[in-house]
């Protein structure tokens, strides 16, 4: 058990150091989604799995208050409501559930992630 344990700590250790090489890109997409949210544009969330929790939960911390009291920031995870996402599969295909969302309520200058 602690093979595993220590092989895991390693392995998000590596993961952390390459991180730092993407310093740059992460901090012009942070300002590219702060330029979109004062500008009243939508951050939309998507994922399958466990990545559709993250976006689910991505999208309730600026819906809520993440840190500190502030005005909600508009943010939609398009793989929370089943009804829409079961109807998107059943009449065009799973490779249009995200897409076809966007379609119908994205903007342009709105950020999809």
């Amino acid at each position: 058990m602690n093979k595993i344990i220590l092989s895991n700590i390693e392995e998000h250790s590596e993961v952390l150091k390459k991180l730092k090489f993407l310093e740059v890109a992460i901090e012009d997409i942070a300002q590219l989604m702060i330029s979109a949210l004062r500008n009243n544009k939508t951050i939309y969330w998507c994922g399958n799995g466990g990545s559709a929790s993250d976006a689910q939960h991505l999208a309730g911390e600026l819906i809520g208050r993440f840190k500190g009291d502030r005005k909600p920031l508009k943010s939609l995870s398009l793989n929370a409501d089943s009804s829409v996402m079961t109807c998107i599969v059943n009449d065009y295909g799973y490779e249009h559930i995200f897409a076809r969302q966007i379609e119908a309520l994205g903007d342009e200058g709105d950020i999809l992630v």
